[in-house]
């Protein structure tokens, strides 16, 4: 054995990765983490245009509930004023038409009621009450005697009111939902009586497809003393109104408005307009429906759940796939990374075992020498 003189290789064993290969894995982390940053940042943009889109369909949706609730209090406004007037007149011209005595009225004036009806709507009844509440005459067949002394609107016209409109009420000729407007008669200053016009209390119904309302949606007319004269679709019951918001707030700041509320009546959460009618102690009122007012920003909404969820899911699918790809390349890198070191290491060890065994010639020294300078020589070729 002959000890070595030179160690000129100087190979070293496997040390583990280099600075350059924590800088290659910083870089790749690097990477990865923009890549996550980049899909997050493009999730949140998503996110806050599908909100501002939701935010403004939303106010959007409410705005027109508004304007339409606003136009249809005005039209049911309007076709009140128009209705009452009517009626007043045809009112006027029944008392005209009768006797100074009401309990035995002539048959004939059955034609008289007929004639001042007949520019009102049609299924409207007439009727001549004497002063103690028993109708007397009417337009149409009376199959029963009944008594309305206490009703609402012939105790108002009977207390000296010289016209009068009912609450939704039953009649009790028919058993239907009506309402009354009644005038009081008098003759040399004494009341004698009354004439009343029953409507159904359907007549605003033919409003509701002009109006386009949907099945929760109401158009009404409310007595200004807060009873409900009638309401399309008709509730079940009249209802007193007067502690309701409408009365006890808003129609003590203005003759018109508009506010959200719950109805006392069914309940219902809707976009309430008022207007008093003009001459008449009404009040109209059209409301629409909170889930009608909001269809606009559900509709959005459906829209951009059908367009815009599989768009986020695939971004979102994009943006995983991405960064699993990136982390597999990096994963194969620093294996190819970790070859590459062990051929290299194991190159070294074999160039160090074959001027070993140079080494355990017996030949001359200079040329081990010299076999060794040329064993350095491609060590440091290698390297």
């Amino acid at each position: 054995y002959a000890p070595r003189r030179y160690n000129v290789l100087a190979i070293p064993f496997y040390r583990g990765a280099t600075m350059q290969d924590r800088a290659d894995t910083a870089v790749r982390s690097t990477a990865v983490q923009a890549t996550l940053v980049f899909a997050m940042a493009c999730l949140a943009v998503f996110a806050i245009m599908v909100t501002w889109i939701l935010v403004q369909a939303y106010g959007d949706s409410i705005s027109r509930a508004e304007s339409r609730a606003r136009a249809y209090s005005q039209v049911v406004s309007a076709n009140a004023a128009l209705l009452m007037e009517g009626t007043y007149q045809a009112l006027r011209r029944i008392d005209a038409s009768v006797s100074d005595e009401l309990e035995q009225p002539r048959r004939d004036v059955v034609g008289d009621l007929n004639r001042a009806v007949e520019s009102l709507p049609g299924n409207v009844r007439a009727w001549l009450i004497d002063a103690e509440g028993v109708p007397r005459l009417s337009n149409t067949k009376l199959n029963q005697a009944f008594n309305v002394a206490d009703r609402d609107y012939f105790i108002g016209i009977k207390n000296g009111d010289e016209f009068r409109i009912s609450p939704l009420m039953k009649s009790r000729s028919a058993g239907d939902e009506v309402v009354a407007i009644a005038k009081r008669i008098e003759r040399n200053g004494r009341f004698v009586g009354a004439a009343a016009i029953i409507f159904p209390a359907e007549f605003l119904d033919p409003l509701r497809p002009a109006l386009e309302l949907g099945s929760q949606s109401t158009v009404s007319l409310i007595r200004d003393d807060g009873m409900l004269v009638t309401r399309s679709p008709v509730p079940a019951e009249t209802s007193d109104l007067s502690g309701y918001v409408l009365f006890t707030e808003y129609l003590k700041e203005s003759d018109e408005g508009l506010y959200n509320a719950t109805s006392p009546t069914d309940g219902v959460e809707r976009v309430v307009a008022y207007r008093r009618v003009p001459n008449y102690p009404l009040v109209a009122i059209a409301s629409i429906a909170r889930l009608e007012a909001l269809q606009p920003f559900w509709d959005t909404a459906l829209i951009l759940g059908l367009f815009g969820v599989p768009g986020l899911i695939g971004l979102g699918t994009f943006a995983a796939w991405t960064v699993r790809s990136q982390r597999q390349l990096a994963a194969a890198l620093e294996q190819n990374q970790v070859l590459f070191r062990e051929i290299h290491h194991r190159v070294k060890n074999n160039l160090q075992q074959a001027l070993a065994l140079v080494n355990l010639q017996p030949i001359d020294q200079s040329i081990r020498d010299e076999i060794s300078r040329r064993f350095a020589a491609m060590a440091a070729v290698h390297e």
